[in-house]
């Protein structure tokens, strides 16, 4: 006979390797080394952008800015607009029930 593990004790040590996965990230400097990526990226832009307005060039400022990849697909597509609107209606319910209750005790 097997001894089944208790949900929450698996749920605890999904989540103790997901910290500890979070940790090394941390202290490996990952995150720190795509901050500084960034910031290399960043400045060779703006060099680029210097030298060309000495140079006397027509500059647009959506040249020099980095474009982002959009991954999304139809199913994020879908999930974000289905989010939207479930958050829409839940904010206008949410008002109307705050506006029932401020009603009821205010003189």
């Amino acid at each position: 006979m097997k001894n089944k593990m208790h949900p929450f004790l698996k749920v605890l040590i999904i989540l103790f390797f997901i910290y500890l996965a979070l940790f090394i990230a941390n202290k490996s400097g990952y995150y720190e080394g795509k901050v500084r990526n960034k910031m290399i990226l960043t400045e060779e832009k703006k060099r680029e952008f210097e030298e060309d307005i000495k140079e006397g060039k027509n500059v647009q400022i959506k040249s020099y800015l980095q474009s982002e990849k959009d991954y999304s697909n139809f199913l994020t597509k879908t999930a974000n607009k289905v989010s939207n609107k479930l958050g829409d209606i839940l904010e206008d319910d949410l008002n109307n029930v705050w506006s029932f209750f401020k009603s009821l005790f205010s003189s």
